[in-house]
């Protein structure tokens, strides 16, 4: 009985392996397995399939919003690397069944994580990367301004002295060595040893 109940499912197992190699590559009962992968992560495709030069254009589209992982700062759809290559291509599967951009690139932050889009999301604690540098603008106004003001206001009852009067002769210091300094100053901006223009 044990014999018979063995065969039994050996001969099922090699009955689906024959189903399933008579299908079409990627196909289950017409379904896209990868459609149906990614349908289990970002649901079910949002938009309509695309085809010939929209499909073109929306896979470059999609792949410049995201990051060849291995290329220092290239987009998918800029980079040569094999890895972005497989990525376009991957992109446009996507597209061509009817994923949206936003299901495309969720599928993509799901498996590379969210280094990969190049464009961080505005929620979460993405908002830094979008709201720090609009902060640090309206601090440093607000800096400037104080600043500016701050200058502007003169104290009240400080006052500056004034001489009405220049003397017209500064005399020479009475220590010899500054003197002689003094004297080569003068000098050197074009004034007589006496100080006089």
């Amino acid at each position: 009985m044990r014999k018979l109940g063995a065969a039994l499912g050996l001969a099922l197992v090699v009955t689906a392996f024959a189903a399933a190699a008579s299908q079409p590559a990627g196909e289950v009962k017409g379904v896209s397995t990868e459609r149906s992968f990614v349908a289990s992560m970002v649901g079910a495709p949002k938009a309509s399939p695309l085809a010939g030069q929209a499909l073109e254009d929306e896979t470059v589209r999609i792949g410049k919003l995201l990051r060849c992982p291995v290329c220092q700062g290239s987009t998918v759809a800029d980079s040569p690397s094999e890895t972005a290559v497989n990525m376009k291509n991957e992109v446009r599967d996507l597209v061509a069944q009817g994923f949206d951009e936003d299901q495309v690139l969720q599928y993509f932050e799901l498996s590379y994580g969210e280094f990969v889009r190049l464009e961080p999301k505005s929620h979460g604690i993405g908002w830094m990367v979008w709201g720090l540098p609009a902060l640090g603008l309206v601090g440093g106004a607000l800096a400037i301004g104080w600043s500016l003001r701050k200058m502007q206001a003169a104290p009240a009852g400080v006052t500056v002295a004034v001489p009405e009067t220049v003397p017209e002769v500064i005399p020479l210091p009475d220590d010899a060595e500054l003197a002689d300094y003094v004297r080569q100053v003068r000098r050197t901006v074009g004034l007589s040893e006496d100080g006089r223009g």
